[in-house]
């Protein structure tokens, strides 16, 4: 999979420019914007699905529907309300795997819903689906279903062909709005500022301004908010640097939130990540937007970046430019006097890590490093997880905040490329990453090295 890393500024940093004015779905504010997509817009009032390109004021085609039996927003399981809001479809069912309870056609599209704002805000059921029927009487009147929207099985075939997984929206209204495209602009600019802030923060490794993108009632994998800013902090303290790299971003807009789609490629000096990825931007009570939840899906290994239009360069390459403009920013100035000189710095590095459980309280630990140096120290802190919280432990004498060393003039000098230590470890508990901090001459921490194992 390859990626544009301008696209952070062609995209994220420049305002779009107004064109023509026209009315537009409110919900489309990737109109003439990103990788051309379609939508798919039903509006209830009027028992229509319509499809949209994103580079199109026209619809593309546009189908008589049916919905729930009864009026308004859907609320709990069984109310036979179709819900409004911005859904992504999950999975296909064809004929022979539908339930027989129900005309259910020749296949069905399952929607996501309840969504992440559906669900902050307390509505709940399941079984939302786009799909077709058999009867024709099933689709000839307008309020007919138990909560899906249901379209004839010819039609259903036709709106297929525009429908990707986990990446067409599904724009549910009880009537479409309309605005003009330079409201349309105007809303987006301001979603691209908001989202440009995130980036920026994230790799700027500053956490309290990356967390206030967040709203207090976000959870990832089973951590809340504070939990989440701890992690995301521990972090942060072991990497050099960390670039985020977007791909394909589509935005979407409803009533009181904004949808963000795209593809993420997370780099550091210690790991790559792939990730396709949905946010869910809520328009909180503070008139200011933060997100409230993400979907993250794991995508195949990138290969290469586009770092300027037309050059391509892969991860190792991108990762050896990124490690030069960090040295430059790290390297002292030259001094000027009589004679010019400069300084450089040489790290000794980790060759090689090994790990044997003596116990279920001792972990043997074996360091090799490139090089042996009496002008280096270093310091060795394991984390490890207890009753589902990070701690940390180090050596003798070592006295650590929040997993850094506080006193590293006591670290232990690198007389040799080999060190082998114990760490003893509280009951019940499970070591998760060692954590090595190079300490130059002056006692100052020069490098954090990173090794995650399973021992």
């Amino acid at each position: 999979m390859r990626y544009f890393f301008s696209f952070c500024t062609l995209l994220l940093f420049c305002p779009s420019t107004p064109l023509k004015s026209t009315d537009i779905p409110a919900c489309m504010l990737n109109y003439r914007y990103g990788p051309e997509l379609h939508l798919l817009l039903v509006d209830k009032s009027s028992h229509s699905l319509t499809v949209y390109s994103n580079y199109a004021s026209e619809p593309v085609a546009q189908f008589t529907v049916t919905t729930g039996k009864n009026a308004g927003q859907k609320q709990f399981e069984g109310d036979s309300k179709t819900p409004e809001g911005i859904y992504f479809f999950t999975r296909i069912i064809s004929s022979p795997n539908l339930p027989k309870t129900d005309d259910y056609g020749e296949k069905a599209f399952v929607s996501d819903y309840p969504n992440p704002i559906d669900q902050s805000e307390g509505r709940k059921g399941s079984g939302i689906w786009l799909h077709g029927a058999h009867d024709p009487g099933k689709t000839s009147s307008p309020n007919n279903s138990r909560g899906c929207v249901v379209m004839k099985n010819e039609d259903l075939t036709k709106v297929s062909k525009y429908i990707y997984l986990n990446q067409t929206p599904l724009c549910i209204y009880d009537r479409i709005p309309y605005i003009s495209e330079q409201e349309i602009v105007s809303r987006r600019d301001r979603f691209l500022s908001r989202l440009s802030s995130w980036k920026q923060a994230w790799e700027n490794m500053d956490t309290q301004s990356y967390i206030a993108h967040y709203s207090n009632d976000f959870t990832s994998d089973g951590m809340d908010l504070n939990t989440f800013r701890r992690h995301k902090d521990q972090l942060n303290r072991q990497y050099r640097y960390i670039r985020i790299i977007l791909d394909n971003l589509s935005l979407y807009s409803f009533v009181n939130y904004n949808v963000a789609v795209f593809n993420q490629l997370y780099l550091s000096d210690q790991n790559i990540f792939n990730n396709h990825k949905i946010q869910y931007w809520y328009n909180s009570t503070q008139n200011k937007t933060v997100i409230l939840a993400e979907k993250s899906k794991r995508l195949p290994p990138s290969d290469q970046i586009e770092v300027d239009k037309g050059n391509w360069v892969t991860v190792s390459q991108f990762r050896n430019i990124t490690e030069k403009k960090l040295l430059a920013k790290q390297e002292p100035k030259p001094q000027h006097d009589r004679q010019t000189t400069s300084l450089t710095f040489t790290y000794p590095g980790v060759q090689s890590l090994k790990t044997q459980n003596i116990s279920d309280t001792q972990v043997e630990i074996e360091l090799a490093f490139t090089e042996k140096s009496d002008k280096w120290r270093f310091i060795p802190v394991l984390s490890i997880v207890r009753n589902k919280q990070t701690e940390y432990v180090s050596l003798n004498g070592i006295q650590l905040r929040e997993g850094v060393p506080a006193n590293p003039e006591i670290g232990t000098l690198l007389i040799s490329p080999v060190h082998r230590f114990s760490f003893h470890l509280p009951l019940d508990s499970q070591p998760r990453s060692l954590t090595v901090f190079l300490v130059d001459s002056e006692n100052q921490i020069k490098q954090i090295i990173t090794s995650i194992f399973t021992p």
